[in-house]
């Protein structure tokens, strides 16, 4: 037998030499260790061939186990990228998909507060709870949190849940779920926190507010349509001018103010280019 067999790994032009200093410089074939060579005898896989399966093999070549594959359509268009600030908001429907989930939309979240970790956290648990009282729940596990500053998903996603168990009641015990955060600017990025069997969709926008992912409605319900009572106050919701007069419209639109809430909604038709039937079948569905 020769005394130096080709290496499967290295070039067909490596000597022996070259393969071991490679090896102790960039690590063992066997074993991955810097300073090992495969033909070392106090190698702990001295001998042995690399099992026959992918985690065994060298490199990176396995997917992680958090790693996520996310997806992004914007009316049907793919984004990708770095993407501006609400860019979103141009576009009638846009939709993440995270590995092979069905496609799923942004709801809203309350940002009063800095709170909207909590807001979005408690609407996919399906809660009701005050999430002021939460908050304080939380800030007093944190000294170092300032008062009124943001929540972070990775330091603080815990005790949002322990504090719903506080004042909700049940078992939101954080080893039971894993929260799936995609991020809105940086399209095919995100975080994934825990490793629970309940998973929560979230999105992060503008690098500091959370909302929830929500399942696409049958097409019937799609908010994007104003064929139904909810589908028009989402599509209205989507525009802060909008959310205004949503915030409005329960008081004046049975009002002396009508008129004036009518013309305002004109005004905002001619400068954000709506479409007014959208508008007028919102007021019909409302009075």
């Amino acid at each position: 037998m020769p005394a130096f067999m080709p290496c499967p790994i290295c070039p067909p032009n490596c000597t022996d030499e070259e393969c071991f200093d490679f090896q102790r410089a960039h690590g063992c074939h066997a074993c991955d260790r810097i300073g090992c060579w495969n033909a070392n005898p106090s190698c702990r896989f001295f001998n042995r061939s690399r099992e026959a399966h992918a985690d065994a093999q060298l490199g990176d070549v396995v997917p992680h186990m958090r790693e996520t594959r996310i997806t992004c359509t914007a009316d049907g268009t793919l984004m990708q990228g770095r993407l501006n600030v609400r860019w979103w908001e141009r576009y009638r429907a846009v939709r993440f998909t995270i590995n092979d989930s069905a496609p799923l939309m942004m709801g809203f979240a309350s940002g009063d507060e800095c709170n909207c970790l909590i807001d979005t956290l408690r609407q996919q648990l399906h809660l009701d709870c005050d999430t002021i009282a939460v908050r304080a729940f939380v800030q007093a596990r944190h000294a170092d949190l300032i008062q009124g500053d943001y929540l972070e998903l990775q330091h603080h996603w815990r005790d949002v849940l322990y504090g719903f168990a506080e004042f909700v009641g049940g078992d939101f015990t954080p080893a039971n779920y894993k929260i799936v955060c995609v991020d809105a600017n940086f399209i095919g990025n995100g975080d994934v926190e825990g490793d629970g069997a309940s998973i929560l969709y979230i999105a992060r926008q503008n690098a500091n507010h959370f909302v929830p992912l929500l399942p696409v409605p049958a097409v019937g319900d799609d908010p994007m349509s104003c064929d139904s009572d909810s589908g028009a106050v989402h599509w209205l919701h989507g525009n802060p001018v909008m959310s205004f007069l949503v915030f409005l419209e329960k008081d004046t639109i049975q009002t002396k103010w009508f008129p004036i809430f009518l013309l305002i909604i004109f005004k905002i038709d001619i400068l954000a280019d709506f479409s007014f039937y959208k508008v007028q079948s919102f007021i019909f569905l409302k009075i």
